[in-house]
């Protein structure tokens, strides 16, 4: 390919991320060559320790769709098996040099590779020297006193710490699928939702409700976009049995069954509760749609 590569997992496109991307995007265009970027499919842990594979925080097609809007050429994204496993740091930069052909390698400071993660931005550089590339490290990027991590990223994820989510991806944290046929209790309460089945392997917010935004993606609404107010978890007030993405869009009547939507994560309104009876719901979720449509009214779009 004879570009400038960068390399990574990549899980989330978080800031940092895009940090390497747009430092390996700035190189390209001055030595007028391709941009390129090498990842694995799935998380290395997979295989090495699967019982510590961390939740998913971008799927692959999200991946793919925010990799496009950096302006990546080439995306390659390999399988990483037990041949990757047991590869020795000298012999992944040779897989790197013969795929590749790199005029140049961008990577960030805490990347490594090889069998057991042996392998270091040093190293790397060391070899290139010796085999015609450059190694260019990527400055952390911090938001606050914290460097921006996808360790981070899951770790605010899991308190339900929009803001901090927000701030370290650069952009809203948003799930996608399609919407399927739920309980329709929401109907009986003046409250209908559509609803999105949650992968066990995705990270995601903590259990509560949530000010959302919502765009449909297919369908007869497609491109349309509405405020609204989103729960996640198990709905304790009637015991569902799988974990599943609650929204409510405001203003719409719609019937959009079976078309894919994607809800982006605004602020959190409070954690999840088992109400003691339907009236006692009804009286919140009222309370929540005042306190959501405040604070989507109140953005800066």
């Amino acid at each position: 390919m004879g570009g400038v590569v960068a390399l990574g997992m990549f899980d989330g496109v978080h800031l940092g991320h895009q940090k390497v991307i747009g430092d390996t995007r700035a190189m390209a265009q001055r030595l007028g060559v391709p941009l390129s970027v090498m990842t694995f499919s799935s998380h290395p842990l997979a295989v090495i320790a699967p019982e510590r594979v961390p939740p998913v925080i971008t799927d692959e097609a999200e991946r793919s769709a925010l990799f496009s809007e950096l302006g990546v050429d080439y995306l390659m994204e390999l399988d990483f098996n037990e041949a990757f496993s047991r590869m020795s740091p000298s012999d992944f930069i040779d897989m790197l040099s013969e795929t590749m052909r790199p005029r140049a390698v961008v990577v960030g400071p805490n990347y490594s590779f090889g069998a057991g993660g042996r392998g270091t931005p040093e190293m790397l550089r060391d070899v290139g020297e010796r085999l015609g590339f450059d190694v260019v490290v990527s400055n952390a990027v911090f938001v606050g006193a914290e460097m921006v991590s996808s360790t981070r990223v899951r770790r605010s994820l899991a308190a339900g710490d929009v803001r901090d989510v927000t701030a370290c991806l650069g952009r809203m944290f948003s799930v996608n699928g399609v919407v399927c046929h739920g309980d329709e209790r929401g109907r009986t309460i003046d409250f209908p939702t559509a609803n999105i089945e949650l992968s066990d392997g995705r990270a995601m917010l903590a259990d509560g409700a949530y000010a959302v935004l919502v765009t449909i993606e297919s369908g007869q609404y497609k491109g349309s976009r509405h405020d609204g107010m989103a729960n996640i978890g198990y709905n304790p007030t009637f015991g569902a049995s799988s974990k599943r993405l609650e929204t409510h869009l405001f203003d719409f009547s719609g019937n959009i069954y079976g078309e894919k939507m994607t809800v982006s994560f605004v602020e959190k309104l409070r954690g999840e509760v088992k109400f003691s009876s339907i009236e006692a719901l009804c009286d919140e979720l009222q309370k929540d749609k005042l306190i959501a449509r405040k604070i989507l009214d109140e953005r800066d779009d």
